[in-house]
Formats: C-alpha cells, sequence, structure tokens
C-alpha cells in the first residue's frame, strides 16, 4: 500500500524511510475491528506489540492514542513480526484504496 502524502511529509529526513515507496505489511485489523494504542496496540483484545516513543535513530514518532473502531472501507496494517515496524500502531488505519497488491512470499524461512 502506498502511505498518504501527510504521513510520508511527516518522515521527512528518516535515512531509514524512502518516500515513494510503497509498503508491504500484514492486515492486523479490519472494519469494526476494535484497535487501541497506549504502551501496547491491540486488537480486539488481543496484544499485537510494543509502540515505541522514538524510532532507532531516537527521532520521535507519533501515534493516535487510544481506542477506536476501524472504519469502513479501510483497515489496519501492522506486524507481529517485529516491533520495530514502523506500521499503524504509529499512523493509524489506511482507506483500502490505498492498497497496490498482495504480497506473495517465495521463499520463507
Amino acid at each position: 500500500f502506498s502511505l498518504p502524502r501527510e504521513i510520508e511529509v511527516a518522515l521527512n529526513g528518516r535515512d531509514w524511510f524512502k518516500k515513494d515507496l510503497p509498503l508491504i505489511k500484514p492486515v492486523g485489523a479490519l472494519p469494526g475491528d476494535e484497535v487501541c494504542v497506549n504502551r501496547q496496540v491491540s486488537v480486539n483484545g488481543q496484544e499485537s506489540g510494543a509502540v515505541s516513543t522514538t524510532d532507532f535513530q531516537g527521532k520521535a514518532l507519533g501515534s493516535k492514542k487510544g481506542c477506536y473502531l476501524v472504519s469502513s472501507g479501510a483497515f489496519l496494517p501492522i506486524s507481529r513480526h517485529s516491533e520495530h515496524s514502523f506500521d499503524g500502531r504509529y499512523f493509524g488505519e489506511i482507506h483500502q484504496d490505498a492498497i497496490l497488491g498482495e504480497a506473495i512470499p517465495v521463499v520463507t524461512w
């Protein structure tokens, strides 16, 4: 999926972020699911990982604190495999129109 322009602008100047490149993240929540973000992110009461206040360069990361229901036509991208993943725990839900395709692994380990 493509990030909304306002998120790309907020990340400007971070070495790890490459503007105009799509992100590949698992879908962690769908419309109607309850997402809560504080020190942890949870979906429908199941913890999905920690929420950091800074990235690995020490730059502040914002997050949408509190609980909300994922909106109709949106999804929450979130990785349960890495607590350092830049995903929906920091920028919230993404509209389904931003989806560019499905990533299918060729080799896994």
